[in-house]
């Protein structure tokens, strides 16, 4: 298995690589930490303070400012980015991304992002387009470490998953919270 050794061993713990650090990576990043078990969370933004803040608010384990980095190393590859940017995106990390891998992204239209994944997700790693559900601060306060520790997947909120075709092997799903 991929990823970072952890201390002392030679297990290597899985990673997950949250590329786009804004208000949403933000707060996956949070929400994963909150239930971490046994992988590494690596944040990768092309913005340097947007890693660095991440860091400080402990969203992520780790920061890079290589987007191959953070495909290569990746397990699970979310993609917090707006649409034309994910689209962009998926294409640059396509000769990085290893069988295996598992993508999704946080975009709210799913057509171009799946047409994307069909050009550029090479067979053995999967897509699945994710769309969560989030209720946002109502004080209007949506920078990245704003009260990011509250995490908005999993709070009330939920995620609809959109598989790239019915055939894929891949079942949709709706995860949804209890009210």
């Amino acid at each position: 298995m991929r990823g970072r050794k952890t201390d002392g061993d030679d297990e290597r713990l899985p990673v997950i690589s949250i590329v786009g650090l804004g208000p949403m990576g933000v707060r996956i990043g949070h929400a994963l930490q909150a239930v971490k078990t046994r992988y590494t969370l690596l944040g990768h933004d092309v913005d340097a303070a947007r890693v660095r803040a991440a860091l400080g608010a402990g969203a992520v384990d780790r920061g890079t400012w290589s987007l191959a980095e953070a495909a290569a190393e990746a397990d699970l590859l979310f993609l917090c980015e707006p649409v034309d940017a994910v689209c962009a995106t998926l294409a640059q990390v396509a000769p990085h991304v290893r069988p295996g891998t598992l993508i999704t992204d946080t975009a709210p239209l799913k057509a171009p992002v799946l047409a994307a994944a069909a050009q550029w997700v090479s067979e053995g790693v999967a897509f699945i387009g994710g769309h969560p559900i989030v209720r946002w601060p109502t004080d209007g306060d949506a920078r990245p470490d704003a009260d990011a520790r509250t995490p908005a997947v999993g709070d009330g909120g939920g995620s609809v998953a959109a598989p790239p075709a019915p055939d894929a092997g891949s079942a949709a799903a709706v995860a949804r919270s209890p009210a």
